[in-house]
Protein backbone atom coordinates (compact mmCIF):
# COMPACT_ATOMS: atom_id res chain seq x y z
CA UNK A 1 0.00 0.00 0.00
CA UNK A 2 1.41 3.38 -0.74
CA UNK A 3 2.07 6.04 1.87
CA UNK A 4 -0.05 9.40 1.21
CA UNK A 5 1.79 12.63 1.47
CA UNK A 6 -0.09 14.85 3.96
CA UNK A 7 -1.46 17.64 3.71
CA UNK A 8 1.02 19.99 4.75
CA UNK A 9 3.80 18.52 2.92
CA UNK A 10 1.66 19.36 -0.37
CA UNK A 11 2.15 23.22 -0.07
CA UNK A 12 5.37 24.98 -0.17
CA UNK A 13 5.59 27.46 3.08
CA UNK A 14 7.38 29.61 1.73
CA UNK A 15 5.17 30.67 -0.91
CA UNK A 16 1.88 28.95 0.20
CA UNK A 17 1.59 27.53 -3.50
CA UNK A 18 1.08 23.70 -4.20
CA UNK A 19 4.46 21.86 -4.79
CA UNK A 20 4.94 20.26 -8.40
CA UNK A 21 4.38 16.37 -8.34
CA UNK A 22 7.81 14.93 -7.15
CA UNK A 23 8.63 17.04 -4.60
CA UNK A 24 7.65 16.94 -1.18
CA UNK A 25 8.54 19.63 1.53
CA UNK A 26 10.94 18.39 4.41
CA UNK A 27 11.58 21.26 6.96
CA UNK A 28 13.20 24.42 6.41
CA UNK A 29 15.06 24.73 3.22
CA UNK A 30 15.02 20.83 2.77
CA UNK A 31 12.69 19.80 -0.39
CA UNK A 32 12.92 16.10 -1.80
CA UNK A 33 12.90 15.50 -5.23
CA UNK A 34 12.25 12.19 -6.12
CA UNK A 35 12.07 10.52 -9.73
CA UNK A 36 11.79 6.84 -11.10
CA UNK A 37 14.54 6.05 -13.74
CA UNK A 38 15.11 2.52 -15.29
CA UNK A 39 13.34 0.49 -12.62
CA UNK A 40 14.83 2.93 -9.87
CA UNK A 41 14.12 5.61 -7.53
CA UNK A 42 16.55 8.26 -7.67
CA UNK A 43 16.26 11.12 -4.94
CA UNK A 44 17.87 14.34 -3.89
CA UNK A 45 17.63 17.36 -1.22
CA UNK A 46 17.24 20.61 -2.41
CA UNK A 47 16.93 24.35 -0.45
CA UNK A 48 14.22 25.64 -2.16
CA UNK A 49 11.17 24.15 -4.33
CA UNK A 50 12.12 26.22 -7.32
CA UNK A 51 15.98 24.05 -7.34
CA UNK A 52 13.82 20.58 -6.88
CA UNK A 53 11.70 21.00 -9.81
CA UNK A 54 14.09 22.07 -12.08
CA UNK A 55 16.20 19.03 -11.06
CA UNK A 56 13.29 16.67 -12.16
CA UNK A 57 12.78 18.07 -15.15
CA UNK A 58 16.33 18.17 -15.91
CA UNK A 59 16.46 14.46 -14.95
CA UNK A 60 13.81 13.52 -17.46
CA UNK A 61 15.26 15.56 -20.32
CA UNK A 62 18.24 13.01 -19.64
CA UNK A 63 16.39 9.83 -19.49
CA UNK A 64 14.32 11.08 -22.76
CA UNK A 65 17.59 11.71 -24.43
CA UNK A 66 19.61 8.64 -23.27
CA UNK A 67 22.07 10.48 -21.53
CA UNK A 68 20.79 9.72 -17.73
CA UNK A 69 23.80 7.64 -15.46
CA UNK A 70 23.31 4.83 -13.37
CA UNK A 71 25.92 6.04 -10.16
CA UNK A 72 24.95 3.15 -8.06
CA UNK A 73 27.85 1.36 -8.68
CA UNK A 74 30.02 3.86 -7.13
CA UNK A 75 28.33 3.54 -3.89
CA UNK A 76 30.75 2.25 -1.37
CA UNK A 77 34.20 2.77 -3.53
CA UNK A 78 36.81 4.43 -1.85
CA UNK A 79 38.37 7.59 -3.74
CA UNK A 80 41.57 5.38 -3.44
CA UNK A 81 40.30 2.52 -5.90
CA UNK A 82 39.47 4.90 -8.55
CA UNK A 83 42.16 6.05 -8.61
CA UNK A 84 44.38 2.99 -8.45
CA UNK A 85 41.98 1.80 -11.53
CA UNK A 86 42.72 5.80 -13.15
CA UNK A 87 46.30 4.57 -13.34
Amino acid sequence: MARLKSEENLKDPATGKALPQGVLYRSPKQYRARKLVHGHRITRTFESARLARSWLEEASVKVREGRSVDDRVLDGIVLRTLIERYR
